[in-house]
C-alpha cells in the first residue's frame, strides 16, 4: 500500500480483517525445472498472416541473481530509444524497419529478448544477424564511457519518477512475489553504477554466445496447424421495451438543467499600454524612419 495513508490505523485494519487468516506451513518451496543449457541456436519458424518479424532471446539465471543486474545494463546501452546502440546503429540508420529489445525476469529463470521487423526485400536472418551484431560492439568494448554512466542517471531520474507517483506500490508487490529484501530493492541502482564497463564486456562475451532462440515469424499459412472453427454468436432476445425498476427509478431523478455562462472578455480583461505607439515609414519590408 502506497499513498497518504493514516499508518496506524491501516495497520489496525489489515490485522482486523487479515490477522485472523491462517498461515498454511505446508506449502513446498517452489521447486523450478532444471533446464539443459544451450550449446548451439534453436531455429524456429512460425507462419501467421500479419507482417514479418524476428524474436530472438538468450536464457539467463532467475531474478535473484547477478544476471539480472547485467542484463538491464547492457539492454539500456542496446535499446533505449535514444541512444542505445540498437536506436543509432539500425533503426535510425535505417537499416531494420523497427527493432529493438527488453530483459524478463522470473522467479526460476529470466530472459533477454530482442525483436526487429526488416525492411521490404530484407530478410529476417539479415535483421538477425544486424541485432547480433550490436552485442558484437559490446563484446569488443565499442561503447563510449559516457553511455554507460548517461544509463545509470536515467536509471536513477525514472526512480524517482516513479516514486512520485503510486508506481512505488508495484515496486512494493515485484520485491514482495520474488521474495527479495527490500533493502536490497532500493540500493539496486548503486549497485548497477558500481559495475565498471570491463565487467560488462567481459560478461557479455560469457553469456551471449551461440546459447540462444530464434523465431522466425513468417507472412502466409502453416497447413499442419490445425485450426479451430469459430463458433457462431448466440443471439440475445433484447426486450427493448422493458425496463428494471432500478432503471426506472434513475431515469425518474430530476436534473437540474445548467445555463451556460460566456466570459465577455472586455468586461473581465482590463488593457493597460505599457509603451506609446509609434509611427513608422516603411520602404520595402524595414521601417526606414519612427516617431513617436
Amino acid at each position: 500500500m502506497s499513498g497518504d495513508l493514516d499508518y496506524e490505523k491501516t495497520i489496525e485494519l489489515i490485522n482486523r480483517y487479515f490477522g485472523i487468516l491462517p498461515r498454511n506451513e505446508h506449502v513446498p518451496p517452489f521447486q523450478p525445472p532444471l533446464e539443459t543449457p544451450l550449446e548451439a541456436p534453436v531455429i524456429e519458424e512460425v507462419f501467421g498472416p500479419g507482417e514479418e518479424i524476428l524474436r530472438l532471446g538468450f536464457r539467463f539465471d532467475g531474478v535473484k541473481s547477478q544476471d539480472e543486474k547485467y542484463v538491464k545494463l547492457i539492454d539500456y546501452l542496446l535499446n533505449n530509444n535514444q541512444a542505445g546502440l540498437i536506436d543509432l546503429n539500425l533503426v535510425q540508420t535505417q537499416k531494420v524497419l523497427k527493432a529493438g529489445s527488453f530483459p524478463s525476469f522470473m522467479t526460476d529463470y529470466g530472459m533477454h529478448v530482442f525483436w526487429g521487423y526488416p525492411r521490404e526485400g530484407q530478410s529476417l536472418r539479415e535483421v538477425k544477424d544486424l541485432v547480433l551484431g550490436e552485442l558484437e560492439r559490446i563484446k569488443r568494448g565499442e561503447v563510449e564511457d559516457w553511455l554507460l554512466e548517461a544509463v545509470i542517471n536515467d536509471f536513477r531520474l525514472n526512480e524517482i519518477k516513479r516514486n512520485e507517483s503510486n508506481w512505488r506500490s508495484y515496486s512494493f508487490f515485484n520485491a514482495f512475489i520474488h521474495d527479495l529484501d527490500w533493502v536490497d530493492k532500493v540500493q539496486e541502482i548503486d549497485e548497477l553504477a558500481s559495475i565498471t564497463k570491463e565487467e560488462l564486456i567481459e560478461f557479455t562475451r560469457r553469456h551471449y554466445r551461440d546459447n540462444y532462440v530464434v523465431i522466425y515469424k513468417r507472412t502466409g499459412h502453416d497447413d499442419s496447424v490445425m485450426k479451430i472453427k469459430k463458433p457462431e454468436l448466440t443471439p440475445l432476445n433484447v426486450k427493448r421495451d422493458v425496463q428494471s425498476g432500478f432503471a426506472a427509478k434513475f431515469a425518474g431523478i430530476g436534473l437540474d438543467i445548467l445555463d451556460p455562462v460566456f466570459l465577455d472578455y472586455d468586461e473581465m480583461i482590463e488593457t493597460v499600454q505599457l509603451a506609446p505607439e509609434w509611427s513608422c515609414t516603411i520602404s520595402g519590408t524595414l521601417p526606414t524612419s519612427c516617431l513617436i
